[in-house]
């Protein structure tokens, strides 16, 4: 330390005693040339980040050509640069508005500028900043492409996201509204315009193979991906691009039934870089294969064993799938169902959603079920990922309500009221329960124990701004929205997937949990009487760390009347948490006391505490339980 300083004092003096250096020694480069434009202040104050000075600049220029919409596109990107380095929420959001204000008069001024259309697409691309339109981005962004046929890194980047979870608005006989197939269409024809103009084995040409390929098995066109896979393969510049192309392919061989080729796929992306994802899929792979399992490495064998039985002691539950005698072996995708005996016949029916595919009811004839979709008055209806079979008229029917596909954007409800004789109306518009946001579950509960249902929607899955609703019923067959009156104040940038209903206080009305998605905190609303709740989880003891929730409901245990609540996470790294409410008088179960408020975390207790439920080896349900 002591030579360090006195190396550091003797530098500054040499540097105090120093002498300027004579001025023909000095070198410097030639002048920069400097652009004539009028706008060039204010792009070198940008630069800078000087972005109010920078506006000021570009707003005396606009007085005297208020139609240059390059001018206006310079102040959006002044706002843009503010709304991304802006700490303060309500700040970023304001600086998104003026962006978005400005713009929109840019493509006023030139239908035809390409920077600000490019701006403005990816801006409602985005759903979490509050301006989703997917299909007004897709309508400028194909404008670009028209615009510049060869900007063939911008096609990619765009063929890219029409081909993800983006759902388009297009309703016909054959297409459900938000049909992933328009979205893998059109990727599909701006990925050829890639492929066939494109530099040969440029990063750009590679990476179009490689995203037709995976549209391709997207739409179920397993066979045709293949090839596009072999030749995205040929041209991998690195290991994560081997293992990517080579699960694609994999996948795709398993879809088609040639078990033996997608475990050489997946034993090939294990030699690449061993990884628990490929070796669970070879076991996946190899376990379909009919005979004796090929011989393999110890190292790529996956590590879980056939659970022993007692014949003695057989289990308490065991499953078989009888889908198919039964005639409900529909292939849906992912989505929800509901059971409910809509025709009062004593026998339970079932209605059955997806993915990307229209709703179906099935009507139970005893040994089997018959699809009668089409003479229920349900045909063409799209899937949702919440069904409802619930009484909200008190007619002694059963109607049916369907919560959409958050996943896919906001849309609108349905409710479907039971006529009888098998028949259903749409009366979603005409009752007012037909929620717009982004939803996921929907839950019925007599809110004000008025003897009537009560609606509540879970919205704002893709943070695009849309939050939880409650609907009052009226008891007339229509209902009104009661929200933000009753004291439900939801900000827009926290959204939710789960909501439960549940009387956790035992005061004899329901209250609503929130399962906090992302970061946002969980949220507990107790019931208070009138239409009135007060947001109280943490003085309940319902606080958890940021855990992005996904379901959650409220449950009780055998020989205990004190209701739990269960709040299970998505995504990441399990949060998954049970709490227990807390009696006047301690249990001798009831182990330490966790918090203050009527709850306490008893996630180990109840044998919930596992880690990473969501990863592939562990084989989760979206619901966090374990098949």
């Amino acid at each position: 330390m002591k030579s360090a300083a006195w190396l550091l004092g003797g530098v500054l003096l040499l540097a105090g005693q120093q002498e300027p250096s004579p001025t023909g020694l000095i070198r410097t480069g030639p002048p920069i040339p400097e652009t004539a434009s009028p706008l060039r202040k204010a792009l070198l104050l940008l630069r800078q980040d000087r972005t109010l000075e920078a506006r000021q600049e570009l707003t005396v220029l606009l007085k005297s050509h208020p139609a240059d919409a390059e001018i206006h596109y310079q102040i959006a990107r002044s706002y843009l640069m503010d709304f991304y380095a802006g700490k303060d929420r309500a700040t970023s959001r304001l600086s998104l508005g003026f962006a978005m204000e400005a713009l929109a008069t840019a493509i006023r001024r030139n239908p035809d500028h390409v920077n600000a259309l490019k701006a403005k697409s990816v801006i409602h691309a985005r759903a979490e900043l509050l301006y989703y339109d997917p299909d007004l981005a897709y309508a400028m962004a194909a404008r670009v492409a028209r615009l510049e046929p060869n900007a063939h890194e911008y096609l990619v980047s765009l063929s890219e996201w029409l081909s993800g979870e983006v759902r388009f608005t297009g309703e016909s006989a054959h297409r459900v509204p938000h049909d992933p197939l328009l979205g893998l269409d059109r990727s599909m024809g701006l990925l050829e315009k890639v492929m066939d103009g494109a530099m040969p084995l440029s990063g750009e040409e590679s990476a179009a193979y490689f995203l037709m390929a995976k549209a391709l098995a997207r739409r179920g066109n397993f066979a045709e991906s293949i090839p596009y896979s072999k030749k995205a393969l040929r041209r991998a510049v690195d290991d994560n691009q081997r293992m990517e192309v080579l699960r694609e392919m994999g996948t795709s061989y398993y879809r088609m039934g040639d078990f033996a080729e997608s475990a050489r796929q997946f034993y090939q992306a294990l030699q690449v870089r061993h990884n628990s994802i490929d070796q669970w899929l070879l076991h996946v792979a190899t376990s379909q294969m009919k005979g004796a399992a090929p011989p393999l490495p110890a190292s790529v064998l996956f590590p879980a064993a056939a659970p022993a039985i007692d014949p003695a002691r057989p289990p308490l539950l065991e499953f078989e799938n009888i889908a198919a005698q039964l005639g409900v072996d529909r292939m849906d995708g992912n989505g929800a169902c509901a059971w409910g005996d809509y025709d009062g016949d004593g026998r339970i029916d079932l209605a059955l959603a997806g993915s990307g595919t229209f709703l179906a009811l099935y009507r139970n004839e005893g040994a089997r079920f018959k699809e009668v979709t089409v003479q229920a008055g349900l045909a063409n209806v799209p899937s949702g990922y919440s069904l409802n079979f619930i009484d909200y008229d008190n007619d002694g029917k059963l109607d049916l309500y369907i919560s959409m596909n958050g996943w896919s954007g906001p849309m609108r409800n349905r409710l479907f009221r039971n006529m009888g004789s098998g028949r259903f109306q749409d009366v979603s518009k005409a009752s007012g329960a037909d929620d717009p946001g982004s939803g996921f579950v929907s839950l019925w509960g007599d809110l004000d124990n008025d003897g009537f249902l009560d609606l509540v929607v879970a919205n704002g899955v893709l943070k695009d701004g849309s939050v939880p609703q409650v609907y009052r019923n009226n008891g007339d067959g229509t209902f009104r929205k009661t929200t933000i009156e009753s004291g439900i104040k939801e900000p827009p940038s926290f959204g939710a997937i789960g909501i439960a209903l549940g009387d956790y206080d035992r005061d004899g009305d329901l209250d609503i949990l929130i399962n906090g998605l992302d970061t946002a905190p969980n949220r507990l609303y107790r019931n208070e009487g009138n239409w009135r709740f007060a947001e109280v989880a943490r003085q309940a003891g319902l606080v958890q760390p940021p855990h992005n929730g996904f379901v959650c409901f409220f449950f009780g245990r055998i020989a205990s009347p004190a209701p739990l609540s269960f709040a299970s996470a998505f995504r990441n790294i399990c949060a998954i948490e049970a709490f227990r409410r807390r009696r006047h008088e301690r249990q001798p179960d009831a182990g330490p006391e966790l918090g203050s408020g009527p709850f306490q975390a008893r996630t180990c207790a109840f044998g919930l505490s596992k880690r990473n439920w969501r990863s592939p080896l562990a084989g989760i349900c979206p619901s966090g339980f374990s098949r």
